[in-house]
């Protein structure tokens, strides 16, 4: 058993379809069930959309410690290059608080138990091991230890929860309170119904996504505001005006005047977009058009990346959020990630598999985070004068910058005088029947 191997060849994805490791038949394990496997899908599916029903406190509640985070991060940093710049390695920074923060999100209290910290230290370790597994022998060994680690893990999180149940029961379900994944299973009896050891797997299927996937997507999303300085200060102007009327804290319904942060946002997502679909299964070794082998038990898929980036170089494309401002959808919609840019699917329906559940609630985080960003840091590409430009992409397991390093200096946004009237600039763009796009 190996990861998926795969070829980018003109938007065509050659993935081989990896086969994910099974725990033995045992009591135990019983998880993993046909029964169980339709029981913990029901369960991954509909979980969302009760952390989208306590979204509003769950969003102050990251805003906050996502703030304490960045501070705390910058404040030990040892490479200043003079003038209070100092160079910051994005890889680095964005694991270590969302390493943290994972932990935060979907343990709540947990992580302080002695016990549970034990076993999710060996799982994280099992994780890493799988990952850097190549041979046949390491491979079986790795299988070995992730599931006996991943079921001490689960164990672990059930009798906590069990614990932290007992302590913390309330009889009506509300929304006071709730800043983890873990209180949001306290105040719903419909998600206890699951079981604690269901809903254990759905936490460490969530901490991996928190900690080890949305740190990807903001790695570009910050390389590209290094690059694009006229666009970063329109959007320093929006959290100003969002400040001015609001004050500092960051709830859900601000992150939704968010506008042209959100059109930054997705067009950086769409520049870097990892995603495949339309996939297709090959019954027979067969050869492409440009001479490429495709086996047999090989899948194809439309590569997205390759689809919004058609050149070879990202240098010159025009960063262009004109048109997502136009479209009015932000992409926290449930159905943006993986609906919005196809445009061959007609799976338009809430219920459609194609539909990402967790969107609203990962997306908004994106923004928080992005958001604090700008008001505490002013991040830039290089010191030395040239102009800002992207080094290009690099597309191995995921889509990321081929730097791994930009430039930051903290400023106060409110020391910026105003120089855009974005409401103004917004009824220009929605009423403009000729393109005009802000980054020129």
């Amino acid at each position: 058993m190996s990861p998926p191997t795969s070829h980018f060849l003109a938007g065509i994805s050659v993935l081989v379809e990896p086969v994910y490791p099974r725990p033995p038949s045992t009591d135990r394990s019983n998880i993993y069930s046909e029964s169980n496997l339709k029981h913990r899908y029901n369960l991954h599916r509909g979980f969302p959309l009760y952390v989208s029903k306590h979204i509003q406190s769950l969003c102050l509640a990251d805003s906050n410690e996502y703030g304490f985070s960045i501070d705390r991060n910058i404040e030990f940093l040892e490479s200043n290059v003079g003038g209070g710049i100092n160079e910051l390695d994005l890889f680095e920074f964005l694991s270590r608080i969302f390493d943290e923060n994972g932990e935060r999100i979907c343990y709540g209290k947990l992580k302080e138990r002695p016990e549970f910290k034990k076993m999710f230290d060996s799982y994280t370790s099992s994780v890493y091991l799988w990952l850097k597994s190549k041979t046949f022998v390491s491979t079986m060994l790795r299988d070995f230890i992730l599931k006996r680690a991943f079921l001490g893990l689960r164990d672990c999180i059930a009798k906590s929860i069990h614990h932290e149940y007992k302590i913390n029961r309330k009889p009506n379900p509300d929304d006071l309170g709730v800043k983890n994944f873990v209180d949001i299973y306290i105040r719903n009896p419909d998600i206890q119904e699951f079981g604690a050891e269901g809903f254990a797997t759905i936490l460490v299927d969530a901490w991996f996504y928190v900690s080890k996937v949305i740190p990807t997507r903001l790695v570009n999303i910050i390389f590209d505001l290094s690059i694009q300085p006229n666009l970063y200060f329109v959007l320093i102007q929006e959290q100003k005006d969002l400040i001015a009327k609001y004050g500092n804290d960051i709830t859900h319904d601000i992150t939704k005047e968010m506008i042209f942060m959100d059109a930054f946002i997705r067009e950086s997502l769409n520049n870097s977009n990892p995603a495949s679909y339309i996939f297709c299964f090959a019954c027979k070794d067969m050869f492409l058009s440009n001479g490429t082998l495709l086996k047999k038990g090989e899948l194809t898929s439309i590569n997205m990346f390759s689809r919004f980036n058609s050149g070879n170089s990202s240098a010159n494309k025009k960063f262009d959020i004109y048109k997502h401002i136009l479209n009015k959808k932000p992409f926290t919609d449930t159905k943006y990630w993986f609906i919005n840019n196809n445009s061959n699917s007609n799976s338009n329906h809430p219920g459609s598999r194609n539909a990402c559940p967790f969107a609203e609630y990962s997306g908004t985080m994106i923004k928080v985070f992005v958001a604090l960003s700008i008001r505490k840091l002013y991040v830039f590409s290089n010191i030395d004068g040239n102009q800002p430009e992207h080094p290009g992409y690099i597309n191995l397991s995921t889509v990321l910058p081929t730097k791994k390093s930009v430039y930051f200096k903290k400023h106060n946004i409110n020391e910026y005088r105003d120089l855009i009237d974005l409401k103004k600039e917004y009824s220009d763009i929605i009423n403009s029947d000729k393109k005009n796009t802000l980054s020129e």
